[in-house]
């Protein structure tokens, strides 16, 4: 995706998350999917705090309809350690509590 790209990508992700959430629920897969892409394309467009908050509510939903062992959960919590890391430090409760 182009550096050009992000924006038109969120206003689509947006989109989708809203029909997903009234279509399926907010608990969905899918759902929940769309809402970790959101995150991401935070991500690429440098909204830390917006990607932080966004992958703590998919974590916490994850957790509750996946599992904490579910591949999706993990790739959200490997997400979210990344966004801790980058801004410098390591959340040491997120690793020894949430794990």
């Amino acid at each position: 995706m182009s550096q050009g790209k992000y924006d038109e990508a969120g206003v689509l992700y947006k989109q989708c998350l809203d029909k997903s959430k009234v279509v399926l629920g907010d608990r969905h897969p899918q759902t929940l999917a769309t809402m970790h892409n959101i995150a991401v394309t935070y991500i690429k467009q440098g909204k830390y705090d917006e990607a932080e908050v966004l992958y703590k509510q998919c974590l916490d939903q994850r957790r509750r309809v996946l599992g904490d062992n579910n591949p999706d959960t993990l790739t959200t919590m490997h997400s979210l350690a990344g966004i801790y890391k980058n801004q410098g430090y390591i959340h040491v409760r997120l690793v020894r509590d949430e794990i």
